[in-house]
């Protein structure tokens, strides 16, 4: 009988990951066998902390859903890498995102942002999700690899799409058929992940030194692959979160309409609250340990679930509304939000995905007002969590006299 429950409780969390969680959080840890294995879900920032800061060393990557998602990243992209080589790889990657980094990418962001508005101009209705991943996907190709030209941004991001989405879907089954084995599944993953690669070869033999931060790396590839991934999914997904939920509540429309910057990031901030892209960590233990009073054993499956982390009740009052102004005070604990993870293994892209967003954020809401067309905001989980698409929204011409400020 334990068996049968252990195999239920897999296939219930891998079917429906975000429901299951939900049905567990009650408690801040929860240990359940599942499958061969023994998970425990931890839903609190103390024991986050200890996992993700303090004892990061035994708590390491889960290769079991990394390997699953190598195709769409690289085998040796950055958000691959353990130990010395991440060290390494993270340290070139924060020339990136430096002041002169981000300089650059505003002209970037601003002119694809630009052409995005013109092009959204009188339509009825717009697929909010198609249309973030559109142009974030545009903004990325160009900032990371210098790709300027639509026709190859078209070709890459078709693919790209298409392979991420399919590796989403391995992440997600019960026993994924090894990628060795010619299923016409595997063999579709491996041809779009041959000729986006052989793209990205063809083009930065012809721009050298493209991304500079990497130049004359030997893994240079996975490292273009993991940043088109991290660079653009996550960040189109919570813009396109946020502009669901400002269609739900237009009255913040015009915080960031009349440029009040803070009031910006603390939407965007509830934003990534309440719908995370990173909507779990996965963690293994490598040895035996007393997680905070938790018996952990070694080669446990520990799982932090970020979007009950952020609804906890003991960290934010009314966790399940959207209410900007909570972010313009202290939180209650400095892991009881964090959207890009936190320690060693965070998110290097960070300080691009806010900046990145205000930008996007403001210039809308200067032209537009939000209307929504959708009843309700609709996700689905595979490598991170994404707005499902065909969730329309209307874009009405403001009549105000809005202007960017310099």
């Amino acid at each position: 009988m334990k068996a049968i429950q252990a195999f239920s409780n897999l296939t219930e969390f891998m079917s429906e990951p975000l429901q299951f969680m939900q049905n567990i959080a009650g408690e801040k840890v929860h240990t359940v066998r599942m499958g061969p294995k023994r998970f425990v879900f931890v839903f609190d920032p103390e024991r986050a902390q200890e996992i993700l800061i303090k004892r990061s060393d035994v708590y390491v990557q889960n290769r079991t859903v990394f390997d699953r998602i190598q195709p769409v990243t690289g085998k040796k992209g950055l958000v691959q890498l353990a130990g010395k080589e991440s060290q390494e790889g993270r340290l070139k990657s924060r020339s990136m995102f430096n002041s002169a980094g981000l300089a650059d990418a505003r002209t970037i962001i601003e002119s694809y942002c630009d052409d995005f508005l013109n092009k959204v101009e009188g339509h009825s209705s717009i697929d909010v999700t198609e249309e973030m991943m559109s142009l974030i996907l545009q903004t990325a190709l160009t900032i990371f690899l210098g790709i300027r030209s639509p026709e190859l941004a078209e070709q890459i991001g078709k693919k790209f799409l298409r392979l991420n989405h399919l590796c989403g879907l391995r992440m997600r089954a019960l026993v994924p058929v090894p990628l060795a084995i010619p299923t016409f599944k595997n063999r579709e993953i491996k041809n779009l992940q041959k000729e986006i690669r052989d793209l990205i070869t063809k083009h930065l033999n012809k721009n050298a030194g493209v991304p500079k931060a990497f130049d004359a790396d030997e893994n240079m590839i996975d490292h273009c692959m993991t940043f088109l991934f991290a660079g653009h999914e996550t960040t189109a997904a919570s813009l396109a979160f946020t502009f669901l939920l400002l269609a739900r509540h237009p009255q913040y429309q015009e915080f960031i309409a009349n440029g009040d910057e803070e009031m910006t990031l603390a939407i965007y901030k509830e934003s990534l609250r309440l719908f995370p892209p990173a909507y779990m960590l996965a963690r293994e233990a490598t040895r035996d340990d007393d997680l905070l009073g938790i018996p952990v054993m070694k080669s446990d499956q520990v799982i932090i679930g970020i979007t009950e982390l952020h609804r906890h009740s003991d960290y934010f009052e009314r966790p399940d509304d959207f209410y900007p102004e909570r972010f313009h005070n202290k939180l209650k604990h400095p892991l009881a939000f964090i959207p890009f993870g936190a320690g060693g293994k965070s998110c290097v892209g960070e300080r691009l995905a806010y900046f990145e967003a205000a930008i996007v954020l403001k210039k809308v809401c200067e032209r537009f007002r939000i209307v929504e067309s959708s009843a309700t905001i609709q996700s689905e989980p595979l490598i991170t969590l994404h707005p499902l698409a065909q969730q329309d929204l209307q874009l009405l011409r403001r009549k105000g006299d809005f202007h960017a400020s310099p």
